[in-house]
């Protein structure tokens, strides 16, 4: 399994706490910041899940658990919706709105 990609992050001097690190959120917090979320519909009860049991290397081992795919969503919003959308396609679950390609 791939390591997960380091969240940004950016060290601030400020007056009454010394140096601090300000650092980037995942997609799960991202979402739940901006209310498009709640605990129980974060992505990871679902959406991560399915990324991490579906893409894999060419090797067939898996990419990333669902922690490892919280942190690529974070910096990768438009990819990991066209992942999340081609794995609930390829896995029947899109209930219709997009029929797996036929081979």
């Amino acid at each position: 399994m791939r390591d997960p990609l380091d969240l940004p992050q950016s060290e601030v001097e400020c007056v009454g706490l010394g140096k601090v690190v300000v650092m980037g959120m995942t997609l799960t917090e991202r979402m739940k910041y901006l209310g498009n979320v709640d605990e129980e519909s974060a992505p990871g009860t679902g959406a991560l899940r399915l990324l991490s049991a579906c893409v894999r290397e060419p090797d067939g081992e898996r990419i990333w658990d669902e922690q490892g795919w919280d942190r690529y969503g974070a910096q990768y919003q438009t990819e990991i919706i066209e992942l999340i959308n081609v794995a609930r396609r390829m896995n029947g679950l899109d209930f219709g709105d997009n029929p797996a390609p036929k081979d």
